[in-house]
């Protein structure tokens, strides 16, 4: 589809040759989803007809298997008569072909009906076949929406990435709004012999996708950040809360008032809370190298190793 509208995830490609070369670039197309709207909706309903007469001529044949060859002509060959009348008739060839097509749908329930049934066979012929052929064909302009939908979504992202005017930051951006392109991206570096790769994607299943095609981690910043700030929120007295595995986490917490004028040494948070030091932190600066015979101050946070079960005790 690309090939056929001139674009490449959008207007990827001119956007990323403008801002390396400075010139302007792009793909020839047949058409541009944005400015020919007509013309992909015709093109449209033009694949909703192939759809159709296709199924109509697996049905013709299963027909013809069964022994069912009255009906095989009538329900099939009649309306592929007519499709073909409209066609000729809109093209002002021809109008005998379509009032070909009118006869046989006529005289298809008069040859195939029963008694009564014959007149109420063509008003049940026509308007199931009417309704049901060009309602199929009429909901083929889901496509169109499709296709603008997706060309306006990638121009956005292609349009957000290039306003740094830098290439990287481009690529990154524009990728990180397209799973096609993230797919890709991480197969080209696979191939390319890269050791670890490292996928942004935008939801579960999309990383699941980026797993099987060879991204050694997959990180969901969303859902991450939003799991994050949860657990901040709801351990009220930690600043920070950093999980290292399932059952231990690395906390940044206040020093207590009650703290305040003792040491390490004489607080003895290890026995007490099960929590190991690691750094202090003061005026912005981080301390590893910890003397535990200093007073600590209100001032200060530590930067703790614990157990996240014992953390509660904390808060």
């Amino acid at each position: 589809m690309g090939a056929i509208t001139g674009g490449f995830f959008g207007d990827f490609l001119t956007q990323a040759v403008l801002l390396t070369t400075g010139q302007e670039f792009a793909l020839p197309g047949l058409f541009t989803p944005l400015d020919d709207t007509l013309m992909i909706l015709l093109g449209s309903m033009a694949l909703g007809l192939v759809h159709i007469i296709t199924g109509m001529a697996i049905s013709f044949v299963r027909k013809l298997q069964n022994g069912a060859v009255l009906d095989a002509v009538f329900e099939e060959v009649t309306w592929w008569v007519v499709f073909l009348g409209i066609g000729l008739t809109a093209l002002g060839i021809t109008n005998l072909v379509l009032y070909l097509g009118i006869l046989l749908v006529v005289a298809g329930p008069l040859i195939t009906g029963k008694g009564f049934g014959k007149v109420t066979g063509i008003f049940a012929s026509l308007y199931n076949h009417i309704t049901g052929y060009f309602g199929d064909i009429l909901s083929s302009s889901r496509l169109m929406a499709l296709m603008l939908a997706g060309s306006v979504i990638a121009q956005v992202f292609n349009t957000l990435g290039a306003i740094p005017g830098n290439i990287i930051v481009f690529i990154i951006i524009s990728m990180a709004g397209n799973l096609e392109a993230s797919v890709m991206a991480t197969m080209l570096c696979k191939e390319l012999g890269v050791k670890t790769v490292i996928v942004k994607c935008s939801s579960e299943m999309n990383c699941k996708i980026l797993s099987k095609v060879g991204a050694d981690r997959t990180v969901l910043p969303e859902s991450e950040s939003g799991v994050r700030l949860a657990k901040n929120l709801l351990t009220s007295g930690l600043i920070d809360l950093i999980e290292l595995s399932p059952d231990v986490s690395m906390v940044e917490l206040d020093v207590r008032p009650e703290w305040a004028g003792k040491s390490l040494r004489e607080l003895d948070l290890r026995r007490k809370y099960g929590i190991n030091v690691v750094a202090i932190m003061q005026d912005g600066a981080a301390h590893v190298t910890i003397d535990p015979e200093k007073p600590l101050q209100t001032s200060m946070q530590l930067v703790v190793i614990a157990n996240t079960a014992r953390l509660s005790k904390l808060v």
